[in-house]
């Protein structure tokens, strides 16, 4: 049976559509990756020499990968990773039109300027890293980062509040920069979002408690900032955050209560805040397992509470430099997992029990502050250091 024509005139624009469609999406995403390339004004370890119009196949330029778009198989960008390249410039507008992107990492480079509010077009992106913009190029070997250089290169301006659209993203690390202004409330929207991380910049303001929404998150540090403000008590609501660090900011107020609530919770560090008031004898009510709880040189009082032996998890204990008073209580050497105990510098008074002995594990301890005494427990003591 004979095809009629208007069907097959049909067909063919149809197929011109998708070819025509095919090569303008190709078009496109090169003319990107140039723009890109362009903001790179130094590139001393030539990453990008295969970047070239003469190369048209930007699947293979270092650092691209490729997806095929499910509608057309047109080649897409959906990641791209330049990371400890070297690089300095500044970050394109341009990325913002990788309308395919998943990930997005220019972390440990030299690249300078503001975050460019485009990125709030990829929707689809899950992991956007931006941290260690700094001339030195160093990588962060753990939670804890490096301080500030005062001539380093590094990205700056504020966080864009726009990234708050960025609906799929899973990690978002952009620490180690010289990041100003306030921490976006609009990052509360970001539901899939397990890792924040904006340590190490120079972020005022008060922690949005928006950012209690974030109920997917496992990793929020915010140290190393000029962050004022009590802390949200809606930060309790993350149900599954397993890492919270807060050190080294401005905060006032006191430690809340709910955060005995944080079941997940691994690792909490407060310490070199301008918190008051007292531990809170809830602390301990439902974290099971907390494992590190550092609360050192906060300007906490009153007495250590005898409810922190109810932390089973409990490896590492940090409340120096505090005005903490009264006396050691027994109960805290009931927790016979701790791995280091702090306790100096604090109106300690009394004696070490004997009981420190049971903390066979122990492998940093310092516990002597001018009020306590050893004297009672000497036998043991010294026993317990053999």
């Amino acid at each position: 049976m004979a095809v009629p024509k208007r069907v097959l005139l049909l067909f063919a624009a149809i197929s011109f559509c998708f070819s025509f469609g095919f090569v303008l999406c190709q078009n496109q995403e090169l003319s990107s990756l140039l723009e890109v390339k362009k903001s790179f004004v130094g590139d001393p370890e030539k990453v990008l020499l295969d970047w070239n119009e003469s190369n048209p196949i930007f699947c293979s330029w270092t650092g691209v990968t490729c997806g095929l778009n499910s509608v057309d198989d047109s080649a897409r960008v959906v990641s791209l990773n330049l990371s400890d390249s070297s690089l300095s410039g500044s970050i394109s507008p341009s990325l913002g039109s990788l309308q395919k992107l998943l990930q997005l990492d220019l972390s440990s480079n030299s690249l300078t300027g503001p975050i460019p509010t485009t990125l709030s077009n990829l929707s689809s992106l899950e992991s956007l890293l931006l941290f260690s913009n700094q001339l030195t190029g160093s990588h962060p070997s753990s939670t804890r980062f490096p301080q500030e250089s005062p001539n380093r290169t590094s990205l700056k301006g504020p966080i864009p509040a726009e990234l708050g659209n960025c609906s799929s993203l899973a990690v978002l690390t952009v620490a180690v920069n010289n990041l100003n202004g306030s921490i976006p409330g609009s990052l509360g929207r970001l539901q899939n979002l397990q890792t924040l991380n904006l340590a190490n910049n120079s972020l005022s303001g008060e922690i949005p408690s928006q950012l209690g929404e974030l109920s997917q998150l496992v990793y929020l540090n915010l140290m190393g900032n000029q962050l004022q403000g009590s802390i949200p008590k809606s930060l309790a609501k993350m149900s599954n955050l397993q890492n919270l660090d807060l050190s080294m900011n401005m905060l006032t107020g006191g430690v809340p209560e709910e955060f005995g609530s944080m079941n997940q919770l691994v690792y909490m560090v407060l310490s070199n805040n301008n918190l008051t008031g007292v531990i809170p004898r809830s602390l301990c009510t439902n974290n099971t397992n907390l494992e590190s709880l550092i609360l050192s040189a906060i300007q906490l009082s009153g007495p250590i509470p005898i409810e922190l032996r109810l932390c089973p998890s409990l490896m590492q204990l940090d409340l120096s430099n505090n005005s903490l008073n009264g006396s050691i209580p027994n109960e805290i050497y009931e927790s016979v997992q701790l791995t280091h105990l702090y306790l100096h510098n604090n109106s300690l008074a009394g004696s070490i029990s004997p009981l420190i002995a049971n903390l066979s594990n122990l492998e940093g301890t310092c516990v002597v502050s001018q009020q306590v005494t050893r004297q009672s427990a000497q036998g043991d003591w010294n026993a317990w250091k053999s």
